[in-house]
Formats: structure tokens, C-alpha cells, sequence
């Protein structure tokens, strides 16, 4: 079934009469993606560009002859994509994460078929196989330099799979940490040579092209119009309300590091099979991601499919260790519970009210409770990695987890 509704959304995309002409698509991304992929002038030095070079080598790849061809090849990429992270996980991981993961992204399909963010999560994807390993217990198979290399093409297209470094760390594997990392920035290193532009090329991306408003959607954005009524307007291909303070920007990126830190630290000082690696690597990247997503001052609907994987996860991991070692007393569920609450409240808001008629209080509220619950979600995370395999807490000072792919403590003479 939700295969069949993703090809029938395919196919009304593709085909359909609402976007078979330019005027169709004003507004849209495919109209953005077009206008880089079309420039005369090199991007970031002469031409401002909010995306990483990787997504603009994709815009440059993908782009056709006018607006309509481009929005077409995205759309049918993008659901050959999808199928693509469905068979990574079905095979790689277990059957029943690549339900949850049809699953779990089914009210987001109209949003992540026409942008970049399906070919991030097979990437990221791709990565998290790479750590934990395939399945059926035996150990990773994929290099440190596999992962890396991952690592530094998510990175190059979206920012966000730099998050996979806090996941190998979260599992032990320091050394896929540092190549992932080293990586990533040597590649940013060519990118910024290439451009000649010094560091401006990243300020326009983490700025995002200069915008002066908060996203409708960010948390700071439904904040400012429910309490002022302010409406909202189009700047730079989003919606946009209000006035970006860059000190909350940079208090809230802040934040989101501390958040990501606690999660690593706390998923490396568990006890030793408290939590499979499957669950450990979900919880550590569902937190991580819900936190630079509730603190971002740009807030699309089609972000939150970057979680979807990492729920996906925590439902394989079901599979790996009796129910009662994890989910008695409701953790994982509680976060899992959260992850739906936030993607339907998302697909919900916007199948309702549309991308131009978000400032109402209606909506306004419905996505104000939606980021309160990303907020939530990293919280919920924390408690689940710090809950014992009875639903206790982790005493301090207990023994740290045995990392990926180690050998598990021997048990003490006499002891069961």
C-alpha cells in the first residue's frame, strides 16, 4: 500500500495537469534548481549560492532543458531513490526497518520527491550499514574509509549527515569517526580553493543566502506568529516571518552540539548489551537530528524524512534482543510515538493548509506543537539510551558498552 500511493503521487507529479507548465512551478525548488544549474557566473564567488557544492553538481546533473524537465527527472530520481534506501535496509539491516521506513515517511511523500533530501537519506543510509554492519550478528564488513567517504558526500550535498561522526563515536568506532571527519573537511578545503572566495562560500550556506526572516515553519518562526500575528512573505524561494537574531541562531547551534554530545556520551557509558548497535546508532541519530531540526532557523517539511531512517532503525532493533531488554517500560515506544506525531502533524499541516497559509493560528499552532515535540524528541532519546535493560537507570560509574564489532566481557566465574 505505501508503495502504491508513492507511484500514484509519482505519477500525478510527473503527468498530472498542475505541473506541466513553467508558471506551474514558480516557486517551487525545481524553479531554484533550474536558476543555479543556469548560471553564467561561478557559484559562491560571483553568483550567491544557499546549497553545498554537492547539491549544486546534482542541480547541474539532473536539470533539463526548461523547469517542467527538471521537476520530472527529480521527482522519478527520487522515488527510485527511495526504493533504492528500501532495499539497503531490507537487505542490510532487517525487513521489518524497511517497512517502518515506507511507513514512517508516507505523509511526506508529495514533499520529498521533488527536492535532494531522498538521495541525503540513502546516502546516510548507506553510512549507518557501513557502522552497525549486516546483519545476522556477524561484523562490519564496510572500511573506515566506505563510511568516510559517505560521510563527506552527504556532507556535500546537506550538511546534516555530519551527524554520522556522533553515531560512529556513539558505537566505539573512533577510527571511522576521525576518517569521516578528516574527509569531510578536505573535500570542504578543495571546494573552498576551487571557488577562490575565501569563507564566504559557507557563510551563504549556513546563511542562507543572506535570508533576513525566520523560516514559517522554524520554531522561532510559528513563535513569532502566534504571538504577533505577523504575515508571512516570500524571500528567497521559502516563507518567511519576522526577523533572524543571528545570537539565537548561534545559541541554538550551540545548543544543538551540547544536545548531540549528551546523546554520544550517554549511548558510550550504557551497560555492555543494554542496547543492540542497531538501537544505539537510532536513538543517538534520531536525537541528534530532531535537535539541529528544532533549533534551525529553516524548518522545510521535507526535513523531517531525515528522521525516518533513524526509526526505522529502532524497529529492526526490536528484532535483535527480547522485548523486555528495551521495551518495557515504553522508552523506545514513547519515541517512536513522538517521530509519528511529528511527521503526521507535518504532512498533515501542509496537505491542509498549503505552504502559503501557515501564519494562521490554526497552523501556526499545529507546527508550534510539532517543533515542541522535535524539541521532546532528543529528551526522549536521552532517557531511552540511559533506561537499563529493565527500564532502570544507568547507575554512574557502570561499565560502557562493548563497541561494534569488539568482544564482549567475559562472564564473571559462578555467575549466570
Amino acid at each position: 500500500m505505501a508503495l502504491a500511493v508513492r507511484f500514484a503521487v509519482v505519477v500525478f507529479l510527473v503527468a498530472g495537469p498542475l505541473t506541466d507548465e513553467a508558471t506551474d512551478l514558480a516557486g517551487w525548488d525545481a524553479e531554484r534548481f533550474q536558476e543555479i544549474a543556469d548560471r553564467r557566473a561561478p557559484a559562491w564567488a560571483e553568483v550567491p549560492v544557499e546549497y553545498p557544492p554537492g547539491s549544486v553538481i546534482v542541480f547541474d546533473v539532473v536539470a533539463g532543458p526548461d523547469v517542467v524537465a527538471t521537476h520530472r527527472t527529480l521527482v522519478v530520481a527520487s522515488f527510485l531513490l527511495e526504493l533504492a534506501a528500501v532495499a539497503l535496509l531490507w537487505r542490510s539491516v532487517d525487513p521489518s526497518a524497511a517497512k517502518a521506513f515506507l511507513l514512517l515517511g508516507l505523509p511526506l511523500v508529495p514533499m520529498g520527491l521533488q527536492r535532494l533530501d531522498m538521495l541525503v537519506t540513502v546516502v546516510a543510509v548507506a553510512a549507518a550499514v557501513a557502522l552497525i554492519g549486516p546483519r545476522r550478528g556477524r561484523r562490519p564488513t564496510a572500511s573506515d574509509g566506505w563510511f568516510a567517504g559517505l560521510v563527506a558526500i552527504g556532507v556535500m550535498v546537506k550538511l546534516w549527515p555530519g551527524l554520522l561522526v556522533a553515531g560512529a563515536l556513539a558505537l566505539g568506532r573512533r577510527s571511522a569517526a576521525m576518517a569521516a571527519a578528516v574527509t569531510t573537511v578536505a573535500v570542504g578545503l578543495v571546494w573552498l580553493a576551487a571557488v577562490g572566495a575565501g569563507l564566504d562560500p559557507i557563510d551563504q550556506v549556513l546563511s542562507l543566502r543572506g535570508a533576513t526572516g525566520w523560516h514559517v515553519e522554524s520554531l522561532p518562526g510559528t513563535v513569532v506568529a502566534l504571538l504577533t500575528g505577523a504575515e508571512q512573505r516570500f524571500e528567497l524561494n521559502a516563507y518567511r516571518i519576522g526577523t533572524i537574531d543571528r545570537g539565537l541562531v548561534t545559541a541554538g547551534r550551540v545548543l544543538a552540539v551540547g544536545l548531540v554530545a549528551a546523546l554520544v556520551v550517554s549511548a558510550r557509558t550504557i551497560p555492555a548489551g543494554a542496547r543492540p548497535a542497531t538501537v544505539r546508532l537510532g536513538l543517538v541519530m534520531l536525537g541528534s537530528t530532531a535537535a539541529l531540526l528544532a533549533t534551525a532557523p529553516l524548518l522545510s517539511p521535507q526535513f523531517l524524512l531525515w528522521l525516518t531512517p533513524w526509526g526505522a532503525l529502532l524497529v529492526a532493533g526490536g528484532g535483535a534482543t527480547p522485548k523486555a531488554r528495551w521495551t518495557s517500560d515504553g522508552q523506545i515506544a514513547v519515541v517512536l510515538g513522538l517521530l509519528v506525531l511529528a511527521v503526521g502533524l507535518t504532512g498533515g499541516t501542509l496537505t491542509v493548509f498549503g505552504p502559503d497559509d501557515l501564519t494562521g493560528p490554526v497552523p501556526a499552532f499545529a507546527l508550534a506543537v510539532r517543533n515542541l515535540v522535535l524539541v521532546a524528541l532528543p529528551v526522549a532519546c536521552f532517557a531511552a539510551l540511559r533506561a537499563g535493560p529493565e527500564g532502570e537507570l544507568t547507575p554512574p560509574g557502570q561499565r560502557t558498552g562493548t563497541p561494534v564489532g569488539g568482544r564482549a566481557p567475559r562472564p564473571t566465574p559462578g555467575t549466570s
